[in-house]
């Protein structure tokens, strides 16, 4: 490998990795909301009714990340359009 093909690899990865780093942020982000509206929903309801749950949701798939670096693109834009794209709707 010459010196530039190894620069275009390094720069590659460090978008990745940033990029894998801004999704883990933005998911960290989204679960603590998503827990502060779970405890203020349940916080209103009677102590009876709090443990209950009767939500059955769609089964949604999505093929798992491999881990594989080629292959996070895909992964990420199947799951911008599969699961993330349905939390910024609501």
């Amino acid at each position: 490998m010459d010196q530039k093909a190894i620069d275009i690899y390094t720069e590659e990865r460090e978008t990745v990795c940033a990029d894998i780093t801004e999704f883990k942020i933005k998911v960290e982000n989204k679960e603590r909301e998503l827990v502060a509206q779970e405890r203020k929903s349940t916080e209103s309801m009677p102590i009876s009714q709090a443990g209950i749950s009767n939500v059955r949701l769609p089964k949604m798939e999505i093929k798992k990340f491999n881990g594989d670096y080629y292959d996070w693109q895909r992964f990420h834009d199947e799951f911008e359009a599969t699961i993330n794209s349905k939390f910024v709707a609501d």
